[in-house]
């Protein structure tokens, strides 16, 4: 080979290095660049989704909390009012109720004392009379 073909060919030979060498940069730094690009892209995206979604949220649950304020809680705020006027009555009612029972206990404790009196007073008159058909009887088998 001539001095000329070799620097022919090292010329050819450069410029095919220079083209491998470009294409392989290009190569590493478009795949660099689209590895940062996608990850970039997916950061974006999900924050992008993370503020939607907690706008969403945060948009329900306003919606719910007024809710509350404005129909939950006054219905259970009646509903209180009522179960409380239920609960006054029926204490009212009770109280006469029992009144009436302890009344009622009153005079039954009256009706046996009054009872046992009747009682004791019977059973001295029955002792009287059996003492004194004892004494009948002992006196008739005599005569």
């Amino acid at each position: 080979m001539t001095k000329m073909e070799r620097i022919e060919f090292m010329q050819e030979f450069k410029v095919m290095m220079e083209e491998t060498v470009d294409k392989t940069v290009n190569k590493a730094v478009d795949k660099a660049v689209n590895k940062a690009v996608d990850k970039a892209v997916n950061k974006a995206v999900d924050k992008a989704v993370n503020k939607a979604v907690d706008k969403a949220v945060n948009k329900a649950i306003n919606r719910e909390l007024k809710e509350l304020k404005e129909v939950v809680i006054p219905n259970m705020q009646e509903d209180i009012r009522n179960i409380s006027r239920s609960v006054a009555v029926i204490e009212v009612e009770h109280g006469k109720k029992l009144d009436i029972l302890f009344e009622a206990l009153g005079i039954n404790s009256d009706n046996i004392e009054a009872n046992k009196k009747r009682i004791e007073k019977c059973e001295r008159k029955i002792e009287q009379n059996e003492a004194e058909i004892y004494y009948l009887k002992t006196h008739l088998s005599k005569v």
